[in-house]
C-alpha cells in the first residue's frame, strides 16, 4: 500500500512513518507539508491513501481534499487532526474523506483508519466515534437507516460507504 503523508510539522510526519512505516508491504511513496504540495503529489504519486492534517500552510487541508477527491478519486483520504466539533466531523466526511483521527489517537488508531481506508471503509477516531449521531448525517439514506434502528458506529459508516458508492454509479 503507498501512502502519502501531509502535514507541516517534520516531527508529525517522522512520528507517522515510524507508526506506519513498520508495515509489510506498505510504503510511505511521498510527504507533503503544504496543501498545494500535497495535491500536487498525490497527483503525481497516486497513493492507496493520503493522510492530510487540515491546518497546513496556503491551501487549506479540506480544500485539498476536495481537489485530491476531484482529480484523483481513487484516493482514499484519512483525516489526522488535533481539531474535533461535530459539525467539522462532519464537514470531513462530506468532503469526500473515509477517516478521521484524532492526533492524541494516532498511536491507537492511525494503522486501523488506514487499513480500513485501503478496503474504502470509514473510520472516525474513538474519542469523537459518539459524535456522528442521525441528527449530524446529511446523507438521506443513511439518517433513514439511522432512524430506523440504533446502529453501531461502524454500521453507521458501512452505510454511508454503501450510499456514497451508489451515488457514483447512479
Amino acid at each position: 500500500m503507498r501512502i502519502l503523508v501531509a502535514d507541516d510539522h517534520a516531527v508529525v510526519r517522522s512520528g507517522l512513518k515510524a507508526i506506519l512505516g513498520g508495515r509489510p508491504g506498505w510504503e510511505i511513496c511521498a510527504e507533503a507539508t503544504t496543501g498545494s504540495e500535497t495535491v500536487a503529489l498525490a497527483r503525481q504519486f497516486r497513493p492507496d491513501v493520503a493522510i492530510v492534517d487540515l491546518n497546513m500552510p496556503g491551501l487549506s487541508g479540506l480544500e485539498a481534499i476536495h481537489r485530491i477527491k476531484t482529480s484523483v478519486p481513487t484516493v482514499e483520504v484519512v483525516v489526522l487532526t488535533c481539531h474535533y466539533s461535530k459539525t467539522l466531523l462532519r464537514t470531513i466526511l462530506d468532503s469526500g474523506a473515509v477517516g478521521f483521527v484524532l492526533k492524541s489517537d494516532a498511536d491507537r488508531d492511525l494503522i486501523t483508519a488506514v487499513e480500513a481506508a485501503s478496503h474504502r471503509q470509514f473510520f472516525i477516531s474513538r474519542q469523537a466515534d459518539g459524535g456522528v449521531t442521525t441528527s449530524s448525517v446529511t446523507d438521506p439514506l443513511t439518517a433513514a437507516l439511522a432512524e430506523r434502528e440504533a446502529l453501531t458506529s461502524g454500521e453507521r459508516s458501512q452505510v454511508r460507504l454503501i450510499s456514497k458508492r451508489l451515488r457514483q454509479i447512479l
